[in-house]
């Protein structure tokens, strides 16, 4: 056989992009049907191949390799395996002779359990114009998906309004996106200077408003929004729309019952603050309040960034990071449903990832909550603050949807991902379903990230202009990149339809 001249050139490419297996995730212990596609017939001079199967955590030494025989014919070669176990798989292609010809390709066999998940990336802490972040939320959307990310949450603070926009912008135009309702709760003041907890509270997938009810600091504010209630409520629900779902006098009843929790905590504060070096009874409590108001109107309750450093702005230093021994106290309680490991600190504070993390296995909450990663991003396009897409989360969701995130994130199905400016991914959470994610991160979601790209940047138009041409555009395209996905399957299935 003559050797092609560019086969000793191969290794120096991007394999992914030249070459086509389907599937690449499959399961495990089952015999597969796979197809090779050498897509620009860089082996055009060979026919016959061997390839070797190479197990990378589990294997036997003493156990050769396994080596299956094919052809390419008109650029395609197809052949059957069975992968015994779950774990990641090297396909690597040889020529007849044994000789490799540099081209590797990644495989991860899945037991049956994980086997139909959507690996879905996202952002649950995130803010806009409806606070003190820079765009609104549709432009958020674009953004979020031109840098890969399947869902998002708006969390601005103490407004639950932000994030229904942004799920109602997704119904504008065809996505693949998933956008759940959030908000970042400062009991007991309008923003997070005023607020008589320090701690920040994030507030996931609620049915109603939670920071509405507490953001008043004195008996007068208080009044004030009671009164509104009670004599204008219309009125007050044109601004805020989801008050309807929850009607008057509920509305009125939340209300009270913030109120009489401050007095309970102010008293509190009378007798205990000063008690406790470095925290106070007062914000103990009312962090705990927050965090049972947002459970009972039906949210994931998570903690933000416990370990940020004090940022300096205009000669001012704005305290967003809590005393180290009020955040060991409430992780002693622990209140909340899930941690942020991974934060919005940017690459040259990225210990506080690492500090965040060692709190949590010191704290003894392995197993108890899931870690989660978020960029809290407050600005996108800006050298300074933009994270947008290096910090995430991946959810292993059993569907599309904002309710099957919430219970991967529930059942600790998710890990916590930082991956500043594309470098090497650091993954925290459970072993198993971090090599998992490895793997996704060094082979599908590159593909995947493309194809998000180009989605945000059409979404960016339609939501932007409303034009239909564009539209329709971004229809088929959103068509296509979900065929795109499920041969990565190898199968059709639900997760990788259109939202």
């Amino acid at each position: 056989m003559q050797r092609d001249v560019r086969i000793d050139r191969i290794r120096r490419i991007v394999k992914d992009d030249y070459f086509r297996l389907s599937p690449r995730i499959v399961p495990a212990n089952a015999v597969m049907s796979y197809r090779l596609t050498d897509q620009f017939r860089l082996f055009s001079n060979v026919s016959d191949i061997l390839i070797e199967i190479v197990p990378t955590t589990l294997f036997d030494r003493g156990v050769q390799n396994e080596k299956i025989k094919t052809s390419f014919i008109n650029g395609v070669a197809e052949f059957n395996v069975r992968l015994d176990c779950e774990q990641e798989y090297i396909f690597k292609l040889c020529d007849s002779e044994g000789e490799m010809l540099g081209v590797e390709l990644d495989v991860f066999a899945l037991n049956e359990d994980l086997l139909p998940l959507a690996p879905l990336k996202g952002d649950l802490h995130m803010h806009t114009a409806y606070s003190d972040g820079f765009e609104l939320p549709s432009h958020k959307l674009a953004m979020a998906r031109k840098r890969g990310l399947d869902y998002v949450a708006i969390t601005d603070h103490n407004n639950f309004n932000g994030s229904l926009v942004a799920i109602e912008d997704l119904t504008k135009c065809p996505n693949r996106m998933i956008a759940l309702k959030g908000e970042e709760v400062h009991a007991g003041g309008k923003d997070p200077g005023s607020a008589l907890s320090p701690v920040h509270i994030l507030s996931i997938d609620a049915d109603y408003g939670v920071s509405f009810f507490r953001s008043f600091s004195s008996d007068a504010e208080y009044l004030e929004l009671r009164n509104q209630l009670e004599a204008e409520f219309d009125v007050v629900a044109q601004d805020n729309p989801w008050l309807l779902g929850l009607g008057k006098e509920c509305a009125i009843a939340e209300i009270e019952k913030a109120r009489k929790r401050r007095l309970e905590i102010l008293e509190l504060a009378d007798t205990e603050n000063g008690e406790h070096p470095y925290w106070r009874a007062d914000e103990f409590a009312y962090t705990l309040e927050a965090c049972e108001a947002v459970k009972d109107a039906g949210g994931l309750c998570v903690l933000c960034h416990p370990m940020w450093r004090p940022i300096t702005h205009r000669n001012t230093v704005n305290r967003m990071d809590v005393s180290l021994e009020l955040v060991k106290r409430l992780l002693e309680a622990n209140p909340f449903d899930a941690c942020e490991i991974v934060s919005g600190a940017p690459k040259s504070e990225a210990g506080s990832n690492l500090l965040q993390e060692r709190l949590y296995y010191e704290s003894g909450l392995v197993g108890r909550i899931p870690m989660i990663g978020i960029t809290d991003n407050h600005i996108a396009n800006h050298d300074d603050y933009d994270l947008l897409g290096n910090n995430y989360s991946v959810v292993f969701a059993a569907e599309r949807t904002a309710r099957a995130i919430r219970e991967a994130i529930e059942d600790g199905r998710c890990v916590a991902v930082e991956h500043y400016d594309g470098e090497c991914a650091r993954i925290h959470g459970d072993f198993r379903l971090s090599q998992f994610a490895s793997f996704l991160i060094r082979t599908f979601f590159k593909a995947h990230d493309r194809n998000a790209a180009m989605e945000g940047n059409m979404m960016e138009k339609v939501l932007a202009y409303g034009d239909e041409i564009y539209s329709s555009i971004l229809a088929h395209i959103c068509e296509l990149h979900a065929s795109e996905e499920r041969e990565w399957w190898g199968a059709a299935q639900s997760c990788f339809q259109i939202v």
